[in-house]
């Protein structure tokens, strides 16, 4: 049996407004240890804003981030998932996209978020009972 997105997934999802000053998106980045937001409308997103986004599109333009809004410089559209997807689907979207994180939604409402961590996470996790020796018993960790 191949697990869901939703198994894994972030449920709870920092986000943002397009009309949320930089400056704020950034401080709320900070205190959260985000990487990114996710930018909705209605519970809709509509893009993503990472800190590739602030960098490239923002700090190397010296645009003033007290004044520019998170829809000037977020990625849009963007490339969602379904909870019920099958987990190697959202690690083959990420390779294929050369993206880092998926946003989940169900009828069109943000419900989580998944990222190349959790990937990785579930990834090690599924390696370590996967892990047998040539006569089937399990390998033991050093």
């Amino acid at each position: 049996m191949e697990d869901k997105v939703k198994e894994v997934m972030v449920k709870h999802v920092i986000t943002c407004s397009p009309e949320t000053i930089l400056q704020n998106a950034v401080k709320l980045m900070k205190k959260k240890n985000l990487t990114c937001l996710v930018v909705v409308e209605k519970k809709i997103p509509i893009g993503i804003v990472t800190e590739r986004d602030i960098m490239f599109k923002a700090v190397a333009n010296n645009l003033d981030s007290s004044k520019i809004l998170i829809k000037k410089i977020m990625t849009s559209p963007i490339k969602t998932i379904n909870p019920e997807d099958k987990i190697y689907y959202s690690s083959s979207i990420m390779l294929k996209e050369g993206i880092k994180r998926l946003p989940v939604v169900k009828n069109n409402k943000l419900i989580g978020i998944i990222t190349q961590k959790d990937l990785l996470k579930y990834f090690t996790e599924l390696k370590k009972t996967l892990a047998l020796d040539k006569f089937g018993e399990r390998i033991k960790s050093a």
